[in-house]
């Protein structure tokens, strides 16, 4: 077991302990306030011991963990701009982290070489485009705060096309390179959109169900970050073309 390895398991013990000492001091919230501290506590031996740091993730890692912070000024003023600006800095992270998946690609290639694929992923994109859409105008109509109605559904769009172009372009750089970069890279893409999924969980389920929840996020959010951070010491295998992968 590497180092990281270690380091990412004591963070997951951590994070579970800090949750139920927490939960013994009746905080009401003690499940938001360990979760978003997640993301900034990786993203401190990243910047100090990674030897190897890459602009994209980088910048995924800075607007990830400083929409985590904003969360602890939202949960004291509850003001509008500050949620705004928590949401369109996730998906300008799940943006950078798209074009970290997708900035060595050659396009010409992958049209011709993976059209199904891209016809299915275009299929799946559409579709989920179309559900999200229809969901954000029924839950618009039903808003009171009918003057953020315009954006909250762009914030909201925009958030999950970063989603779609994250979670496609990481399969289709494995596809592509079928490498452990790639995989590694794909790998931390798809538990990031498991753990939106749990994310959306732990707002419809009843306080007394969440612990469990609260407990897979933390699991989910922690191996997302680990296969990210891992993959930045690698390298493709099979990139014929001179990149300058310090990006």
């Amino acid at each position: 077991m590497n180092h990281l390895l270690k380091l990412f398991l004591g963070l997951f013990l951590i994070s579970i302990a800090a949750y139920f000492y927490l939960l013994s001091l009746d905080y009401e919230y003690a499940g938001d306030y360990v979760l978003v501290s997640i993301a900034s506590t990786i993203a401190l031996p990243y910047t100090i011991f990674m030897k190897k740091k890459k602009l994209y993730i980088s910048l995924f890692l800075f607007c990830f963990c400083l929409s985590d912070l904003l969360y602890f000024i939202y949960d004291k003023h509850q003001t509008w701009f500050v949620y705004y600006l928590m949401i369109i800095l996730y998906a300008l992270a799940y943006t950078f982290l798209g074009i970290e998946t997708i900035k060595f690609l050659k396009f010409k290639k992958i049209v011709k070489e993976f059209k199904l694929q891209l016809l299915i992923l275009l299929g799946l994109s559409l579709f989920i485009g179309y559900i999200t859409i229809n969901m954000e105008i029924y839950r618009l109509e039903k808003q009171f705060f009918l003057e953020f109605g315009a954006i909250d559904y762009v914030t909201s769009i925009y958030y999950q096309v970063s989603l779609c172009i994250m979670f496609s372009g990481s399969l289709i750089n494995y596809l592509d390179r079928y490498d452990e970069k790639s995989l590694f890279l794909f790998l931390g893409c798809t538990f990031l959109i498991f753990m939106e999924l749990v994310g959306v969980a732990l707002y419809i389920l009843k306080s007394s169900q969440t612990k469990t929840i609260v407990i897979i996020y933390m699991l989910l959010t922690i191996i997302a970050f680990y296969f990210l951070i891992r993959q930045c010491d690698l390298e493709y295998k099979n990139n014929d073309v001179l990149f300058n992968e310090d990006l």
